[in-house]
């Protein structure tokens, strides 16, 4: 059983990071749209999802999840929790990129938009 509570918990994990990391580019995409105040081309964003916006939005997650297994194997999954053990300071393979994204996002947002 603790195994699989491991694994719901990198799971968890992943897809939580995946998450923030998905906001993080749809505020960057904001903020360059409202930047550049014209009319989005559809087909160059498009092609600047394909090329930048899945593997950072899908690919950011998964090397802070993998780097965070190799280094501590064990912080997947608690005796009561199936999420990040707050042992030895684990929490923070969460909550240092999700912090980072939130200032991120907010230092977008809060630009003016230069009319």
């Amino acid at each position: 059983m603790e195994v699989v509570c491991a694994v719901i918990a990198g799971l968890l994990h992943y897809l939580f990071l995946a998450c923030f990391s998905w906001m993080l580019l749809e505020g960057l995409h904001l903020f360059l749209t409202v930047r550049n105040l014209k009319v989005v081309n559809y087909t160059s964003a498009s092609q600047f999802k394909k090329r930048f916006m899945y593997p950072f939005g899908y690919g950011f997650p998964a090397l802070v999840v993998a780097i965070s297994a190799a280094v501590n194997p064990g912080g997947y999954g608690t005796s009561k929790h199936c999420w990040l053990t707050i042992e030895g300071g684990f929490i923070w393979s969460f909550l240092g990129p999700v912090c980072l994204i939130i200032v991120m996002n907010l230092t977008f947002l809060s630009q003016p938009s230069g009319s």
